[in-house]
């Protein structure tokens, strides 16, 4: 069978079978390999280092393991996936993973960071698939560390489509068993600021797009508020007012989240 460790130390096991007890003591570690439990924990230190809140740390992993990986996708479609990949310490020496792998990494440094986390397995699209829950707030929320990572592996790129997620918003895609996890219920409005520029109204909009322009070339999130009228088409009229120089604007699929419609923009201001 399977033992799931609440965090690390010290445990007993205790296995009755046909009228025979049998007892172990075990150590339990983050991933078994010292040399990688000791790496595991600078990063862990490095990342939380200067972050006010638990959700800043959640993101600052989130992005860490991204930047960091490429989801093992040559493998993936011939059915070939080494081992490595389903383990944080394939993923911290090889830099590949899948699924599996992304998830245990990111559990294994909440656990140092002393932030409560859950390894969710399930189907992602009807296919199996792994992910985490994170209690932030005093709210557990989703998040999918692999499916925020650009397949094909795209250098710097970090999606935002499943970060911090209610029930409903992962059912959309994902699936498992209800009853075996906490319920995440809270809407994730509050923590959108985390990772994109939030625009409530028009007067907003225009600022955010002013610091953009002024920032240069560059890919943003912007969160449009969706009460209030702001589309795609808004976004779009306000950056040529602004800048009817600017070389290319491109933007990604509108994602809703919770209050906001969340826009994906890359901006290449001409040289």
């Amino acid at each position: 069978g399977v033992v799931t460790a609440v965090g690390v130390g010290s445990a007993k096991l205790t296995i009755k079978k046909s009228g025979y007890t049998s007892v172990y003591k075990i150590k339990v570690t983050l991933t078994g390999n010292t040399t990688y439990d000791k790496k595991l924990k600078t990063i862990a230190n490095k990342l939380a280092k200067g972050k006010k809140s638990d959700a800043a740390k959640v993101k600052a992993v989130h992005d860490y393991i991204i930047k960091n990986t490429a989801y093992d996708y040559d493998n993936y479609i011939i059915n070939q996936i080494p081992k490595a990949d389903y383990t944080a310490v394939g993923l911290l020496k090889n830099k590949i993973a899948v699924c599996e792998g992304y998830a245990k990494t990111f559990y294994a440094l909440m656990n140092l960071m002393n932030i409560p986390c859950k390894m969710v397995t399930g189907t992602g699209n009807g296919v199996g698939h792994a992910w985490n829950m994170i209690k932030v707030g005093g709210k557990w929320y989703h998040i999918d560390v692999t499916w925020d990572d650009p397949v094909p592996d795209e250098k710097g790129n970090i999606d935002y489509r499943y970060f911090l997620l209610s029930d409903q918003e992962m059912a959309r895609d994902h699936s498992w068993t209800r009853s075996d996890f906490p319920a995440c219920t809270a809407s994730p409005d509050q923590y959108i600021s985390l990772f994109a520029m939030v625009c409530d109204d028009s007067t907003q909009l225009k600022k955010q797009v002013a610091k953009i322009v002024k920032g240069g070339s560059q890919t943003v999130w912007l969160a449009l508020k969706t009460d209030s009228g702001l589309t795609t088409q808004s976004v779009f009229d306000e950056f040529y007012r602004q800048d009817d120089q600017c070389k290319s604007l491109k933007y990604g699929m509108p994602e809703v989240r919770g209050s906001y419609t969340l826009l994906k923009i890359i901006y290449e201001k001409q040289a």
